[in-house]
């Protein structure tokens, strides 16, 4: 197994799941812990947490954009990909703000840009450089410091989403695909154009798979959305058998 590779559904992507579910067992476990102790000393732990989300958030944004190309296996700085514009560059930012000023549009936000739509990174990587490099601790913490967050919001701080936060998610999904859109076509040299939230018109990423560009972004738009329904349904299943219950009960009595 070579350090210096990585690849979809192969050891590395085992072992590299591994540390990632065990370090975000750790945030949430521990979370729960101060949680059962003390509402406020938990609260606290989360603020303390969101600056060294921060910090990462910062190294990572400083390491895509000027350390990069420096170091072995960079490649030259490419503001068609390398801004940070993509999904998970916001999401890590909006985990930020929904740890050191949490607020229900940011909750809803991490919820479903960080829970349902970066997490994909855990299914298809879009990834090739392994342990050896830079570009594998950057790529993977990265993620952790979106989907353990939106996991620990959920989890510990005992956010559910409702149709009103799916909807706000969903509008603000489009907004920022809109905006994307609009930099990828300005980036356009007429051989390739941006590629932020994979909205490009180049095939390079597994949108390539949904067909040609533009006629697979309706299908892109599509099944974002469908993933997002995705993971609010559980929720209003939730809410909808436990009024059924309480109706039941107030019935019998």
């Amino acid at each position: 197994m070579s350090l210096e590779t990585f690849a979809p559904f192969t050891p590395m992507h085992g072992i590299t799941l591994a540390w990632n579910l065990a370090l975000g067992w750790l945030l949430i476990w521990w979370g729960l812990r101060l949680r059962r102790r003390d509402e406020a000393t938990e609260r606290r732990f989360r603020r303390r947490i969101g600056f060294v989300l921060l910090g990462i958030n910062l190294l990572n944004v400083a390491f895509w954009a000027f350390l990069q190309p420096r170091v072995p296996g960079g490649e030259p700085f490419d503001p068609k990909n390398d801004l940070p514009l993509h999904v998970c560059d916001l999401a890590a930012f909006i985990a930020v703000w929904a740890f050191i000023a949490p607020n229900r549009l940011a909750h809803t936000l991490l919820y479903f840009w960080g829970l349902a739509l970066s997490s994909s990174a855990y299914v298809v990587p879009v990834l090739t450089k392994g342990p050896a490099y830079l570009h594998y601790w950057s790529f993977w913490f990265g993620h952790l410091d979106i989907v353990a967050p939106a996991l620990y919001v959920a989890i510990v701080a005992g956010f559910l989403p409702t149709w009103r936060d799916l909807l706000r998610g969903v509008l603000v999904t489009l907004g920022y695909v809109a905006v994307v859109l609009t930099v990828n076509i300005i980036l356009d040299d007429g051989q390739s154009g941006g590629n932020y939230a994979y909205v490009g018109r180049t095939d390079d990423g597994p949108q390539a798979a949904l067909g040609p560009w533009p006629w697979r972004l309706p299908v892109m738009f599509a099944i974002g959305g469908l993933i997002m329904v995705a993971a609010w349904a559980p929720w209003a299943v939730r809410r909808q058998v436990q009024r059924r219950r309480t109706a039941s009960g107030a019935g019998d009595a």
